[in-house]
């Protein structure tokens, strides 16, 4: 289970300070062995942080490695281990309309959109089966082979709403707090993906996913408010996901109680690990949030011992962090609706 966390929870250092220019995306961070073919180029080459990534570069991933690139200010994509990730179009438009298209051939991704730049962000995961956009949206998309060989493509939704159009079939709405495989067509809450998984494999596929999600959020909230990039923002995403998947641990825990447990252990772990001194806040939450089957075990998991990991970035500005509340109740926030996105919806190549 811990093959594509630790290749998504691994974007480390850079996360967030490098931005964006022109029309093209950029490598923030890389771990392990990771290489990108570029457009007219005979031979991949070792991805660099800080290269542009010009439309049409392909980034491979080998096993336990990752990258991160960013295409726009809070639009930034994580590849997670053994995958394949094609870079499409990215343009930003005369009314300040910011495309991304990232082309997900196999394995994993998990994309962070910053909501208070929904309204110009149009950005879109695709994939052989569809095309899985957003815009202010926190989610993973995978792609897996079936036993039969055809690809299957999940999304789970954390937080916001992904409009998932499958290639000639219908567009589902995955709205927070939600998954949907393609071979299905329609989407399930979190809790009913993983307790009706087909197999354990599909089962760790979703918790996996989950993992590296809060682990890729809660990087960005320990590396924000050191680069001055919407630090209160970032909180705010790493606790609107947290509770998402608390939710759904709960409903897990009403008829698999080591699922459940499982779920709200790797939440506060990989918060307590990776959140820096956003960490405690996010912890309580979690506490406050889960049932009373859930409380031992969440209490157990916050007072274990953890390497704590440090993002180390440069300062790019002197803003000071702003304050963040948490949610006062325990009910789920509400899912932003979703726009509609103009990207065509045809499988990758």
């Amino acid at each position: 289970m811990k093959t594509i966390r630790l290749a998504l929870i691994s974007l480390a250092a850079a996360f967030g300070v490098l931005v964006a220019s022109g029309q093209q995306a950029q490598v923030v961070s890389v771990t392990g062995s990771a290489t990108v073919l570029k457009p007219g180029a005979t031979a991949a080459v070792p991805l660099v942080i800080g290269e542009a990534l010009p439309e049409g570069s392909v980034i491979t991933t080998g096993k336990g490695a990752s990258a991160l690139i960013e295409s726009h200010s809070g639009i930034q994509t994580g590849v997670g281990s053994e995958s394949s990730v094609g870079v499409g179009a990215h343009s930003v438009s005369a009314d300040g309309v910011r495309t991304a298209v990232i082309d997900l051939k196999s394995g994993t991704t998990v994309s962070v959109l910053d909501p208070a730049k929904r309204s110009v962000n149009n950005y879109a995961v695709r994939t052989p089966k569809g095309v899985a956009a957003a815009r202010g949206t926190t989610y993973s998309t995978k792609v897996t082979l079936s036993s039969g060989g055809e690809a299957i493509v999940t999304v789970n939704t954390l937080t916001g709403s992904v409009s998932f159009a499958i290639v000639g079939g219908p567009t589902v709405a995955v709205t927070e707090g939600r998954s949907m495989a393609s071979n299905h067509s329609t989407s399930t809450t979190l809790a009913a993906a993983i307790t009706g998984a087909s197999s354990d494999a599909e089962r760790t596929a979703i918790t996996e996913a989950i993992e590296a999600t809060v682990a890729v959020v809660s990087i960005i909230a320990q590396a924000a408010p050191q680069v001055g990039d919407a630090p209160g923002q970032a909180q705010v995403t790493l606790l609107a996901v947290a509770r998402t998947v608390t939710f759904a641990a709960n409903e897990v825990a009403k008829t698999d109680p080591a699922a459940g447990q499982a779920l709200v252990t790797s939440t506060v772990t990989t918060v307590r690990e990776y959140a820096g001194s956003s960490s405690n806040q996010v912890v309580n939450q979690v506490s406050s949030a889960s049932s009373a089957e859930l409380q031992a075990t969440v209490q157990a998991a916050a007072a274990a011992p953890v390497e704590v990991k440090t993002v180390t970035v440069t300062p790019a500005t002197d803003t000071a962090p702003a304050t963040i509340s948490a949610p006062s109740n325990n009910t789920p926030t509400p899912t932003q609706p979703q726009p509609d996105i103009t990207i065509t919806p045809s499988p990758s190549a």
